[in-house]
C-alpha cells in the first residue's frame, strides 16, 4: 500500500522529516557486575550498542538535537560507577537514564554484552537488549 504525501496533513509530514535514528555500536565499559562476589570484584569488559530515535530541529541547529559524545560518556560513567549484579540491571538503568535525561530521545533500543563469561562452555559473550520508549 502507498501513501499519496499529498494526503497527509502537513503536521504529519513535518513531524516525520525531523525524526532521526542514531546507532552507536561497540562502546566498550568496565563495570563491576556478576553474580557472584568474585566477579563483582573486578570490573568486566562489556560492549554497549545503542539505537536511539530523537526528534532533530531544523538545518544546523546543534542545540536542538543529541549530542552523542555526551550520551557515550554519560552512559559509560553510568555503568562504571556502581555495581550491579544482572546485566539486565544495566540495560534497565541506560534505558531508564537515556529517556529521563534526554527530553528529544523518543525511543532507545540497549544491548549490554559481558564478554568474558565464567560459563562451562566456551561463548563469546551473553547479550541482553532492551526497548525503551515514550
Amino acid at each position: 500500500m502507498t501513501i499519496d504525501p499529498r494526503r497527509v496533513p502537513e503536521h504529519a509530514r513535518t513531524l516525520q522529516a525531523q525524526m532521526v535514528r542514531a546507532r552507536v555500536d561497540g562502546l566498550l565499559v568496565h563495570a563491576c557486575c556478576g553474580v557472584t562476589d568474585e566477579e563483582r570484584a573486578v570490573p568486566q569488559a562489556l560492549r554497549v550498542d545503542l539505537e536511539y530515535a530523537y526528534r532533530a530541529g531544523e538545518g544546523d541547529e546543534i542545540d536542538q538535537t543529541v549530542d552523542y559524545g555526551a550520551v557515550l560518556r554519560e552512559v559509560a560513567e553510568l555503568l562504571e560507577r556502581e555495581e550491579f549484579k544482572l546485566l539486565e540491571t544495566g540495560v534497565r538503568r541506560v534505558g531508564n537514564y537515556l529517556l529521563s535525561d534526554y527530553p528529544g530521545i523518543r525511543e532507545v533500543i540497549v544491548r549490554v554484552t559481558k564478554l568474558n563469561v565464567p560459563v562451562a562452555q566456551t561463548v563469546s559473550g551473553v547479550s541482553i537488549e532492551a526497548t525503551f520508549s515514550r
